[in-house]
């Protein structure tokens, strides 16, 4: 291959990624402006994993059909 034939190539591989990765952010951060804000009630968990140590776990009271109440203490050994 001719040495203007290989920049050339190079040239449209570079702008076919760049052009890609730009596609990316702008979609992501059009996202971000024109996203609509959303809130849920959580319910914090805060378990002791012998592998993973201390983490924090939150829970989406709209993922849990059958809520416990946020005010009942928890019962011990369970969270």
């Amino acid at each position: 291959m001719g040495q203007r034939l290989r920049l050339a190539l190079f040239t449209v591989v570079a702008l076919v990624q760049l052009t890609v990765a730009g596609g990316a952010i702008v979609r992501s951060e059009l996202a971000l402006r024109t996203g609509e804000a959303f809130r849920f009630r959580i319910q914090p968990v805060d378990p002791v994993d012998a592998f993973r140590g201390r983490y924090v776990a939150i829970r989406f009271a709209i993922a849990n059909p059958n809520p416990v109440p946020l005010t009942r203490p928890s019962r011990s050994g369970t969270r």
